[in-house]
């Protein structure tokens, strides 16, 4: 009756887009509990790349790694390249490669010269290999990331200078909203109680990790990637005017 997804992968799942083959019109939103920024693009600071076009420009043969395929991060770093008008194809005809492994393994191929950068989210693997190679953030411009997000349903997410170690400057990337689906039929009801149970103890959520911190109820109707549940929607019409 419930699930957890993610925002553009429900709004590709209604119109049916890929990754998915035909609308899935049962499901609904309910709120969203969380975002985490997604389709960082670091590399090693040595490497003479210094914009994410320069790749193409340069026709640059970039050793690159993302998750696995399928995954949503894998996802993101595709997307995030098409919008330079780069293919994982186009890399290795340049004469690079794409590898898809595990965070773990990633930073190690990375720490070990056997890769030049990674495309993914923010986790503790990544945050350890930035502790001993020198990586710096492609920093896509803030077009690029209104594209994704009117394209895909993601957030736009603004990273503050100093918030992470590879982050010096500022600057925009997509966010991936972590959110609460159900089926179009469950009572609405049952969806209204549910989701001012949520609401009303916010605190439950911050606590499940880093991506769940900036969870506000005030906003949680927001960025879900479609339409909400008729009883969340009636929910959140009592607390937002």
């Amino acid at each position: 009756h419930l699930g957890l997804s993610i925002s553009h992968l429900y709004k590709s799942g209604l119109e049916g887009k890929d990754p998915y083959k035909t609308p899935c019109k049962h499901v609904r939103a309910v709120l969203e509990i969380g975002t985490s920024d997604m389709a960082i693009f670091l590399i090693k600071k040595n490497v003479p790349i210094e914009r994410i076009s320069d790749i193409k420009e340069k026709k640059f043969p970039l050793r690159l790694t993302t998750t696995s395929k399928a995954s949503t991060p894998a996802l993101g770093a595709e997307r995030l390249l098409r919008e330079y008008g780069i293919s994982f194809d186009d890399i290795k005809v340049w004469g690079g490669n794409v590898i898809f492994t595990s965070y773990t393994d990633a930073a190690s191929l990375i720490t070990d010269g056997h890769a030049d950068g990674i495309i993914a989210t923010t986790v503790p693997a990544i945050d350890e290999l930035t502790r001993v190679v020198e990586m710096k953030w492609l920093i896509p411009e803030e077009k690029i990331v209104e594209s994704l997000v009117t394209k895909y349903g993601y957030a736009k997410n603004y990273i503050e200078a100093g918030k992470y170690r590879w982050s010096p400057k500022a600057g925009w990337t997509i966010g991936e909203p972590n959110i609460i689906i159900t089926r179009i039929d469950m009572p609405e009801e049952i969806i209204f109680n549910l989701t001012k149970s949520i609401c009303e103890k916010p605190d439950v959520i911050r606590n499940w990790g880093a991506h769940h911190t900036t969870f506000d109820p005030m906003r949680a109707l927001k960025n879900v990637g479609g339409p909400l549940h008729p009883g969340a929607e009636r929910y959140f019409k009592t607390i937002v005017k």
